[in-house]
């Protein structure tokens, strides 16, 4: 059924700007900065995953009433109605998640507890939501010398606590590069 196929791209389509990078990033292919590629359209894609669930259950609905006006038994609709419920459910959990991230989330500031060291904060381009943020975060924390990491998709940069001197802005660079994003070292800060 046309309907069952629709909600699944919707699916997808909402899944894609945060299961792509980080599937890459698993697979150590993050480098390919499709991270930041797929993130400046993030809205787009979860839009276009909105508007094909909405076509999708009206489709469904449509032709659950033309079966019934026949009084006929609209062939799979149990099937249907559970694939899109599921669709459904997938595309409101990554409409939240981007939301999540573009408001800020709840983040603790950790960068503020006192300790010997310098904070780094570098510019991103390209993150769009909490799945972004972990595999430039788990980058960062395997850098000898990072205290703590935070990247952060509503500021849409990465803020790094390290020993005075241990890691460079190219190594930070470098680490946000593998996961797949653009780090904007111009712009970058170093305090302390």
């Amino acid at each position: 059924m046309r309907a069952e196929k629709l909600g699944f791209l919707s699916a997808i389509l909402a899944s894609t700007c945060c299961t792509v990078p980080l599937g890459l990033a698993l697979l150590g292919l993050g480098g390919l900065g499709l991270g930041s590629v797929i993130g400046a359209y993030h809205w787009y894609l979860v839009g276009a995953a909105v508007a094909l669930l909405a076509l999708a259950w009206g489709y469904f609905l449509r032709e659950k009433g033309r079966m019934q006006a026949l009084a006929s038994e609209l062939k799979n609709e149990r099937t249907t109605r559970a694939s899109l419920s599921i669709a459904s459910a997938v595309v409101a959990f990554f409409v939240a998640l981007n939301v999540y991230a573009t408001l800020g989330g709840a983040r603790s500031d950790a960068m503020s507890q006192p300790l010997a060291a310098e904070i780094v904060t570098v510019p991103v381009r390209g993150m769009s939501c909490v799945s972004c943020e972990w595999p430039i975060e788990s980058n960062l924390k395997k850098l000898d010398g990072v205290l703590e990491a935070d990247a952060s998709a509503a500021r849409s940069n990465v803020t790094v606590k390290v020993r005075p001197g241990a890691v460079s802005l190219d190594a930070v660079a470098a680490a946000v590069r593998a996961a797949g994003y653009e780090p904007d070292l111009a712009a970058a800060k170093r305090e302390g």
